[in-house]
């Protein structure tokens, strides 16, 4: 932690939020939260023009969450400096615009999710012993679930999706045990990458991504 740079700075104002939101600028925003920075220099880490990263550099600052540190002389031209305002910035979820925080996040949860998918298929592929289970559900939808021989050896993937009855103490334990086990794994280190998804969520009230298509 540095006592000149914080490490995180809580944003309110309706300009920098509306940065934050947007995940082309925080492409550009990022190198200055990593280290001091030039145009050039976060140019050079972005591995794009100088004048390009000059278009959102003003902006940023305007907003707040760059700070301009001073100026390098070189060969007789100033060269500004710039650092994050601090090291991670928080929005308030009350703050940000709906179509914003769904535009944001889901940008990130689909690129993760379609990894995670990408993984699983190759997986299924290659094991050859699952089938393709389609069956009815009592409240007039549809299942359709993968389906393995359970005598088989145990395997470094899975790729589980359910709905389950639940009190709200056994979902309190439940996602609360979950999040240990992430814990419990998250620091250990390894030569492949896994991607995976841990979640548990009450139905919602209100339909926005989940509602259903039309039907003819």
């Amino acid at each position: 932690m540095s006592a000149t740079w914080p490490d995180e700075l809580t944003i309110k104002r309706p300009d920098a939020i509306a940065l934050l939101a947007n995940r082309k600028a925080l492409h550009f925003l990022m190198p200055f939260l990593r280290a001091e920075h030039t145009l050039t220099s976060a140019a050079v880490v972005l591995s794009k023009q100088p004048s390009t990263v000059a278009y959102w550099v003003p902006r940023f600052v305007d907003a707040g969450l760059l700070l301009h540190l001073g100026d390098e002389q070189r060969a007789g031209r100033a060269s500004p400096r710039y650092r994050g305002a601090a090291r991670s910035f928080v929005v308030p979820f009350r703050l940000l615009p709906f179509e914003a925080r769904v535009a944001l996040l889901d940008g990130g949860r689909f690129t993760v999710m379609n990894k995670l998918l990408d993984g699983v298929d190759e997986q299924l592929e290659k094991v050859g012993d699952f089938g393709l289970r389609v069956s009815a559900l009592a409240d007039g939808g549809t299942s359709v679930y993968t389906t393995d021989d359970a005598s088989q050896v145990k395997r470094p993937f899975t790729d589980s999706w359910f709905r389950i009855n639940l009190t709200e103490r056994d979902a309190i334990e439940f996602a609360a045990r979950l999040d240990s086990l992430f814990e419990e794994f998250s620091d250990r280190s390894g030569p492949h990458k896994y991607y995976g998804h841990v979640g548990l969520v009450r139905e919602p009230k209100h339909a926005w991504r989940s509602a259903e298509p039309h039907r003819s």
